[in-house]
């Protein structure tokens, strides 16, 4: 091993890497930014709710979804420090999308949303609950003008696992 880099709780996905770092979510409540050379943490963010997906780095910005039901952006400086945070109706499981300064997902509310990236703001909302048992681990992707989003009708459940896709 080059290095280890130890947390409290399991991480909750792969992390994230962008100029010459890693950026990754845990159960432990925290953002973790980490040197990929040396393993060496170059700051945590604490939020209100542990972390079960990849953040998305952009703007100087690491936006990550939480299992509080939140959308947070966590201004990437020495000291990381709150820039906006979007709250859903329930946990959001998955990660972001991003392109041209707006985020997709899924809450597990039921809903899709879009996010200007810069303020926080509700860009739109789907009109009507997406039929769901809930969004776990596809996160949306973005083709051409489209947003698709995929869930699964039983999660975890192996041979009864069901998906569907949304744009």
């Amino acid at each position: 091993d080059a290095w280890r880099y130890a947390t409290a709780l399991p991480l909750g996905h792969s992390p994230t890497y962008a100029n010459g770092f890693l950026y990754v979510g845990g159960l432990d409540k925290k953002i973790h930014k980490v040197n990929a050379n040396t393993g060496l943490a170059a700051w945590t963010y604490t939020a209100d709710g542990g972390f079960s997906s990849s953040p998305v780095v952009a703007n100087n910005r690491v936006y990550a979804t939480s299992r509080d039901g939140a959308l947070y952006a966590i201004n990437d400086t020495s000291t990381p420090t709150l820039a906006w945070k979007f709250p859903t109706g329930n946990q959001i499981l998955q990660s972001p999308a991003y392109k041209d300064d707006v985020l997709y997902f899924a809450s597990n509310d039921g809903y899709a949303y879009a996010v200007n990236a810069q303020t926080g703001a509700q860009v739109w909302k789907s009109a009507e609950k997406l039929p769901s048992n809930g969004f776990y681990s596809w996160w949306p992707v973005i083709y051409q003008n489209y947003v698709v989003f995929t869930r699964s009708s039983f999660y975890g459940m192996v041979g009864m696992e069901s998906s569907w896709l949304f744009c």
